[in-house]
């Protein structure tokens, strides 16, 4: 049970591990069994978004603190892996370090992992997986550090891989200019994008949270306060084996419901529905006295099965 599965009309079997968390992301799925996806505009097309990717590259000893790391790491293993696993773009956290090196970040976290390793994984494995189907977009935005997007748009000069900074260019582009303006000197299909994406962020769209479980009347309080009292207050929590994960769970599925009803933008810019359990100061408080983690809280909910059965 360490895997799951879906399948599209647009990939072969993507398999989820378990411990990903992910974003279902640029659009709602195809439904017409005769549709021409070389037609399809790029933010139609539905592709599978892997959170604060570069996380994978994290590890406990490199942050020091265990809480920082919990709270901080959203995905279990390196970019190939994430590919593997059917991962077809990437958010992307880029950061120049205080020594000059391109890494990246998560909020305050660095994540001590070369970037230009990072994107090597990624073209090695696209001229192995030179389809269509397997294009790879890389969606970075929040440059961190001394020039950092001149050095992102260097690196990818460097690396031949091709992109797009002036977001008027997604306006109307099919998916059939996008294979074209992907491919890759030596096989397969890369486009990096630069701030082009709308978020649809959430941030109380959390596992866990304090108050009546009908509603969210104090998810963002006060932390310190909240730490003093421990869990004496009445909590919901989005777990299997909880009593009141419906909230939380229904909570989510009407984001997503409700996104999935609405137009992509008219500007071409890519958008994103969120399938994720964010975090709030509660709800890591919550968290860390249940000895949790943003990976366990997917594992104990099962929301990416959740997930996979309402898009199958």
């Amino acid at each position: 049970d360490d895997m799951m599965y879906i399948e599209r009309k647009q990939f072969n079997s993507l398999q989820w591990p378990k411990m990903f968390l992910l974003l279902i992301s640029l659009g709602f799925a195809l439904s017409q069994d005769s549709c021409n996806v070389s037609d399809v505009f790029l933010n139609q097309y539905p592709f599978i978004q892997a959170h604060d990717s570069a996380s994978g590259y994290l590890k406990e000893t490199t942050i020091g603190k265990k809480v920082l790391f919990d709270w901080t790491k959203t995905q279990t293993d390196n970019l190939t892996t994430q590919l593997l696993c059917g991962a077809r773009s990437f958010d992307w956290r880029p950061q120049v370090s205080s020594i000059g090196q391109l890494i990246m970040h998560h909020g305050n976290v660095q994540i001590n992992h070369d970037m230009s390793d990072a994107m090597k994984e990624i073209i090695s494995w696209s001229a192995n997986h030179p389809n269509e189907e397997d294009l790879v977009l890389i969606n970075y935005w929040d440059c961190a550090g001394s020039d950092c997007n001149q050095r992102v748009l260097q690196l990818f000069a460097n690396l031949s891989i091709p992109v797009i900074t002036d977001c008027t260019e997604l306006a109307n582009m099919t998916m059939s200019v996008a294979y074209k303006r992907s491919s890759m000197p030596n096989g397969g299909h890369i486009l990096a994008i630069s701030g082009c994406s709308v978020s649809n962020y959430h941030p109380e769209i959390a596992c866990s949270g304090f108050g009546n479980t009908t509603n969210e009347n104090i998810q963002h309080s006060n932390k310190s306060k909240l730490m003093k009292s421990s869990l004496s207050s009445p909590f919901y929590v989005c777990y299997k084996d909880s009593d009141s994960k419906d909230f939380p769970i229904q909570r989510m599925f009407n984001y997503l419901t409700k996104l999935s009803q609405e137009l992509p933008p008219s500007n071409g810019n890519v958008y994103e529905m969120q399938a994720l359990w964010q975090e709030t100061d509660d709800s890591v408080v919550i968290g860390q006295s249940l000895l949790s983690s943003l990976l366990l809280d997917e594992t104990r909910s099962g929301l990416n099965g959740m997930v996979t059965k309402a898009v199958q």
